[in-house]
């Protein structure tokens, strides 16, 4: 495959993520988050495998014993041609028989468009694509005397660095700066930190500033409300210190990143989550109940975070 057509494929996907972005969101807002979490790791996994399939049967031109043993083991009654030659986009019709086969509950109950959505959002899968592509180029170029395992081929992409954006705007600018472990768990840390933000944005909305939160928030946040008492921002105004803590720990808990220059890698990540959407819609259904009628006392972060993983429309 050359650039062209590289590029040709990631255009391809995305217009079909914008064509399905509404979709799936409407669709995911109906399936408990922790099942379609399961779902998405599974497409995350599969999509991988079939990058792997397809990136050795391009450079061989045809389909070599080693795929062929996998395709059998893992996707039986799967009968792929005998090369690139007689079908030169066999990759296509592997990816509908595993949405068939593999995918048929959430495809059964309308929901597939959702896994696939959310997991091509996924740091994993940006890591798995990115480095499908680095392997097509190499292996068009050169061959290698002897190809990955699946499982060898994976765990290399996901610790595969980000390449330089080359002048591009893309989710994972600057994040070669980064190894990606330490990007991971920059995500998972500021998924955490922003379902706080909300948490509090909900609190205060509905409570104003109780005792029991100030002083969650001095010790968790030191020197947070002693900056909005000098800036004469008022407790009692939720947008305001939901605004200001957001800006206070991207400051001092991400000022790492920012100083390193990956910190836009890490939001674009956390905030494209299914977990940041459900954060999201969670805090809007609680901000307009306890609007109408606040219970008796406010839940506690981790309880509310709990709740808020778990949250469904119906």
């Amino acid at each position: 495959m050359n650039e062209r057509e590289r590029q040709s494929s990631r255009t391809r996907l995305s217009r079909l993520r914008e064509i399905n972005r509404r979709r799936a969101r409407e669709e995911a807002r109906r399936i408990p988050a922790k099942k379609l979490a399961e779902w998405i790791d599974r497409c995350v996994e599969w999509q991988a495998f079939v990058l792997w399939a397809r990136v050795i049967v391009e450079a061989e031109g045809t389909i070599p014993s080693q795929v062929a043993s996998s395709l059998q083991q893992r996707c039986h009654g799967f009968s792929p041609d005998a090369g690139v030659e007689a079908e030169p986009e066999f990759w296509l019709r592997l990816r509908r028989w595993i949405d068939d086969n593999v995918f048929q509950e959430p495809k059964e109950q309308g929901w597939l468009v959702a896994v696939e959505h959310y997991a091509s959002r996924d740091l994993r899968w940006e890591q798995t694509w990115l480095y499908w592509e680095h392997c097509d180029e190499q292996w068009q170029k050169s061959r290698p005397s002897a190809y990955p395992t699946f499982e060898e081929w994976r765990l290399s992409a996901q610790s595969w660095r980000f390449p330089p954006a080359n002048g591009k705007k893309s989710a994972w600018d600057n994040a070669n700066r980064v190894n990606p472990e330490q990007l991971k768990k920059a995500v998972a840390d500021y998924l955490a930190w922003e379902a706080l933000a909300y948490w509090v944005r909900a609190v205060v909305r509905a409570y104003g500033m109780p005792a029991s939160l100030a002083k969650l928030l001095r010790d968790k946040c030191p020197g947070f409300l002693d900056q909005l008492s000098e800036e004469g921002t008022s407790l009692e105004d939720a947008t305001a210190v939901w605004r200001k803590l957001i800006a206070w720990f991207d400051d001092r808990i991400f000022g790492f990143a920012k100083a390193e220059g990956w910190f836009e890698a890490i939001t674009i990540f956390a905030r494209s989550s299914l977990q940041a959407e459900r954060t999201v819609s969670y805090w809007a259904t609680c901000d307009r109940a306890w609007s109408r009628r606040k219970p008796s006392h406010y839940p506690a972060f981790d309880e509310w975070r709990r709740a808020a993983a778990d949250y469904t429309e119906r």
